[in-house]
């Protein structure tokens, strides 16, 4: 019992070091290069396995990016939160986080269009699981957009933050993608600032 217990861990530890290796290869490819021509083949020539063993770590290449966007997202929620404090007044935690998504998608370009680039094989429906980490960050928005609107509940105020989120993200990728005209980044944060103060006050004046 004792010898099926060790080879049991033994085990566990070594399918933990390749889900690891073959995580580490994807993360790399997809920072480096986005999602385009990602090859379950290419990751698992990186991770040093075969690709059979790349599907016995992840059951498919959606659950690989899925694991390697859920990272992803865990870094925007640290990084646009970075110099939110609760001590700011709902209009400059507003401001502080579009700010921060912006350096974000600057920063991390290729992770940060991984999350939005990338669509699951035959429509399968997207895991809970990513879904509620999806909306846990959406919920960073919430809590100062409340204080600008306190009669609103929580339902209500998502709503907002994601038409919130959808201005802001959309003034960003088109600049990125240097879509009609681009603008440098120092300009396009002035300009961001007063959309978010615009819209901040607007939501104050229907209060």
């Amino acid at each position: 019992m004792f010898n099926y217990l060790v080879n049991v861990m033994k085990q566990d530890e070594k399918r933990g070091l390749l889900k690891q290796k073959v995580f580490d290869a994807a993360f790399q490819r997809i920072q480096e290069d986005g999602l385009n021509g990602l090859r379950a083949r290419d990751i698992a020539k990186d991770a040093g396995c075969s690709l059979g063993s790349l599907y016995n770590a992840y059951q498919d290449l959606d659950d690989l990016i899925l694991n390697v966007n859920s990272r992803v997202l865990e870094m925007l929620q640290e990084h646009i939160s970075s110099n939110v404090g609760k001590e700011q007044n709902a209009e400059e935690a507003l401001v502080n986080l579009a700010v921060n998504y912006m350096n974000f998608a600057y920063l991390h370009y290729n992770l940060w269009t991984s999350l939005f680039g990338h669509t699951m094989q035959d429509n399968a429906p997207i895991p809970d699981w990513y879904t509620e980490q999806t909306n846990a960050t959406f919920l960073t928005l919430v809590a100062p957009l409340l204080k600008l609107r306190p009669e609103l509940d929580e339902a209500q105020a998502f709503i907002l933050v994601r038409t919130l989120f959808s201005a802001v993200h959309g003034i960003i990728t088109i600049n990125l993608q240097e879509r009609f005209i681009s603008i440098p980044k120092d300009m396009l944060e002035i300009q961001l600032v007063d959309f978010v103060h615009t819209y901040a006050e607007g939501l104050k004046n229907k209060a």
